[in-house]
């Protein structure tokens, strides 16, 4: 769970949608498995009551057989008809009585429908046959029959069919019921045909299937066109079920009963494809209606969620471009395409609050440069400037005149100095003007300190022209005279150097003063101290660089004990990119 916590809230919401979604897509396949299971299971049964209903009518004709033979050994005329042919052998009399016991056998014949032929074998060294099938009888067939019908006493004997011998074969003796003598007046056999039997049963069934009778794992007799299952694949423990089974990389639909008369086992084979094919079309149906939907839910899952949390990242997108102070990039949409919810009170508050902030900053950023400029403008008149030019003036031709060679360039520097700082010029002048406030203000310093104070300036000829807010080098190098040379023994060396850097030109002014410490520095170039007197302080000029050319820009101090100070000016190459409107001429 905190792992899905610092997802973005566009995962999380696809997360507990797919979740969702895969419970429900789990209980429907469950439920799916669950009724496909009862379906097969009906199936099954459903062909096992066929099977059965099958196996019965079969029995019930070698049941109507049984009952058939029994009617005919029983039947009082055709008793007297065998006791009359046995009595009157190889007369005219016996001759008519046997026509007349032949017509009767075929009428008996006639009453059953699968029923091939009755054959009744005397002890008088006569027999007759009546049916369509009555040649198919072989001697070994016959002979196998009177045993078993001896055995029986005037029971029902089977012989079983055969690959060969599509019959069963019942046989029955015949005995006398006249004055319970039980005289044995001959063996009557009938032959059942199985396959018109069979086809009629199975084949309204289903034409695929394929039927097997078998006798205690011997197989008796085989329906259908398929002979992959052999003896042992239909070899079953039990006597009633049904199963699949496997042959010649087929499967098949297995059901078997066994008979409780006869003892065989009847078994049906149907493909098992075949079988469910419907049930597997209609399952792979289902299962592609499955993966369309759950495509279509993980895709709409996605818009959802990329719909409700798109806002919301464009809000949160905003707020970190807010966070960085650069409110130039902000786009604040529309009204009309913000949302009506939650989340588009929030755009609008946003907005709202964006806009203010805006409205102060600029606010704010035009008093303190107005305060900034009142107050360097008051500097300024506070002496009177005339006053002060024509009194230097005075001085100068005074040291001249009594030739005062310092004190004249002394003067004339000071001068030149007073006129451009005090002047009503615009506020932004070239570096080479600046430069040359520079040389005057050390020409002046040099002549008070003498050797203690050496000073260069190196500023290539080519960024004479970029812009730099007037008395910008003069404070720093006031600072490092008053905190270098005030502080040390040995002479102090103070070097202005111009260098450019990719986006910037940097006025790097150094010194090899006692330097500051770590701590001293953080303070510094956070300005936290505060400036003495009324000049002008660091932060004034680092506050006034970032007003006129932006966040980019302003002064950074390095310094080690013992290692000395420089104190680095960042301006702009391309000149006021950003002081437009603010600077006047």
């Amino acid at each position: 769970m905190g792992i899905i916590r610092k997802l973005k809230i566009k995962y999380q919401l696809m997360i507990i949608l797919l979740v969702l979604l895969s419970i429900v897509c789990s209980i429907f396949l469950l439920a799916l498995q669950v009724s496909f299971l009862i379906y097969d299971k009906q199936l099954y049964q459903q062909l096992e009551r066929s099977l059965n209903l099958s196996v019965s009518d079969i029995q019930n004709e070698m049941d109507n057989m049984e009952k058939l033979s029994l009617t005919v050994a029983l039947d009082y005329r055709i008793q007297e008809q065998l006791q009359l042919i046995q009595k009157t052998s190889g007369t005219y009399e016996n001759v008519k009585e046997l026509e007349e016991f032949r017509n009767t056998m075929m009428v008996y014949l006639l009453s059953e429908k699968y029923l091939s032929s009755i054959r009744f074998v005397g002890h008088g060294g006569y027999e007759f046959a009546a049916g369509q099938d009555n040649i198919l009888l072989d001697d070994r067939l016959k002979r196998e029959a009177l045993e078993r019908a001896a055995l029986e006493k005037g029971g029902m004997a089977y012989v079983e069919p055969s690959e060969h011998s599509p019959y069963v074969l019942g046989a029955r003796e015949v005995l006398s019921i006249r004055n319970t003598s039980l005289e044995d007046l001959g063996t009557l056999l009938l032959q059942l045909n199985l396959a018109p039997l069979v086809e009629k049963h199975f084949g309204e069934v289903d034409d695929r299937s394929n039927l097997y009778i078998l006798s205690d794992g011997r197989l008796l007799y085989s329906w259908g066109n398929d002979r992959r299952l052999t003896e042992a694949d239909l070899a079953f423990p039990d006597k009633q079920g049904y199963r699949i089974a496997k042959a010649g990389g087929w499967r098949y639909f297995v059901a078997y009963t066994t008979s409780d008369a006869t003892g065989w086992t009847y078994t049906t084979v149907l493909p098992y494809d075949y079988i469910f094919s419907k049930k597997i079309q209609l399952r792979n149906v289902l299962f592609l209606v499955f993966a369309v939907l759950f495509v279509s839910a993980i895709y709409t899952s996605y818009r959802f969620a990329h719909t409700i949390t798109k806002p919301i990242e464009a809000l949160a997108s905003s707020m970190r471009i807010a966070e960085s102070g650069d409110f130039q990039q902000l786009s604040p949409a529309a009204e009309k395409q913000m949302r009506t919810d939650e989340v588009g009170y929030l755009q609008r508050r946003f907005t709202v609050m964006i806009q203010r902030i805006q409205y102060l900053i600029r606010e704010n950023y035009e008093k303190q440069l107005a305060l900034k400029d009142t107050e360097y403008k008051a500097l300024q008149a506070q002496i009177n400037p005339h006053f002060l030019y024509n009194t230097l003036s005075s001085i100068n031709w005074m040291a001249r005149r009594n030739d005062q060679t310092d004190i004249s360039k002394m003067v004339e520097a000071l001068s030149r100095l007073l006129r451009i700082s005090i002047s009503e010029k615009a506020s932004v002048i070239s570096l080479g003007e600046e430069a040359d406030i520079l040389r005057d203000y050390m020409h002046i310093q040099q002549i008070r300190y003498t050797d203690r104070l050496a000073f260069r300036i190196m500023i290539p000829a080519g960024y004479d022209n970029c812009p730099i807010p007037k008395l910008t080098l003069q404070p720093i190098v006031e600072n490092a005279i008053k905190h270098g040379v005030e502080m040390m023994l040995e002479p102090c060396c103070i070097t202005v150097q111009a260098m450019e850097e990719e986006n910037a030109l940097c006025i790097v002014i150094t010194d090899n003063g006692p330097g500051m410490d770590e701590e001293t520095v953080r303070r510094l170039n956070r300005f936290e101290y505060k400036s003495q007197g009324t000049g002008i302080g660091l932060k004034n000029i680092h506050e006034r660089l970032q007003l006129l050319f932006g966040a980019d820009y302003g002064i950074h101090c390095d310094s080690s004990p013992g290692g000395g100070t420089a104190v680095t000016v960042r301006l702009p190459k391309e000149g006021l990119t950003h002081a437009e409107g603010i600077i006047g001429g």
